[in-house]
């Protein structure tokens, strides 16, 4: 089982070092994944630990985390220490990932809120400057319509004084002339 292991490592290098002879690889992480598969089934803890791992990679195989964790899981359970570390690693990266997007929807709540806050008071602010320029243009009104009665007023009693005075004139002409 430990020669599986050391060809898997092996791959892994060669894939790394000659992309020229990445299909012969290909070929050989299928058969590889075929052979680990079947030891897997056996019951092997460091099996189950490379195929885990393959599946978790997607050496051979389609990346399917769901099963690669089934696999690791497995070779835990036989005590394999490699697979309780990286199943304790793959819960905390879930935990961080939950705990991130727990984090995300709150800040887009918080955002959402103060978007909505910032837009009620929008609105509220330009109705009172409505209503504001309404009761100006009001107060404008009724003012020109005073200062209109003043400006008549104060031109009827001109005219009232100019005749009073006329009046006045005419009858206090001298009476000897």
């Amino acid at each position: 089982m430990s020669r599986y292991v050391v060809l898997l490592a092996f791959l892994t290098l060669s894939l790394a070092y000659a992309p020229a002879r990445a299909a012969e690889l290909s070929e050989a992480y299928v058969n590889l994944f075929k052979i680990q598969l079947s030891l897997a089934k056996s019951g092997g803890a460091d099996s189950q630990h490379g195929l885990a791992h393959m599946y978790e990679h997607g050496l051979g195989t389609k990346p399917d985390m769901e099963k690669a964790t089934i696999w690791y899981a497995k070779a835990a359970e036989q005590g394999d220490v490699r697979a309780k570390k990286k199943l304790k690693d793959m819960g905390r990266a879930k935990q961080e990932a939950a705990n991130a997007a727990k984090r995300a929807a709150e800040e887009a709540r918080r955002r959402a809120k103060a978007e909505s806050t910032a837009k009620a008071r929008k609105a509220t602010e330009a109705k009172a400057a409505a209503k504001a320029k309404k009761q100006a243009k009001k107060e404008a009104k009724l003012s020109a319509k005073k200062t209109k009665r003043s400006e008549e007023e104060i031109a009827k009693r001109r005219k009232a004084a100019a005749a009073a005075l006329a009046n006045q004139q005419k009858h206090s002409e001298d009476p000897f002339e």
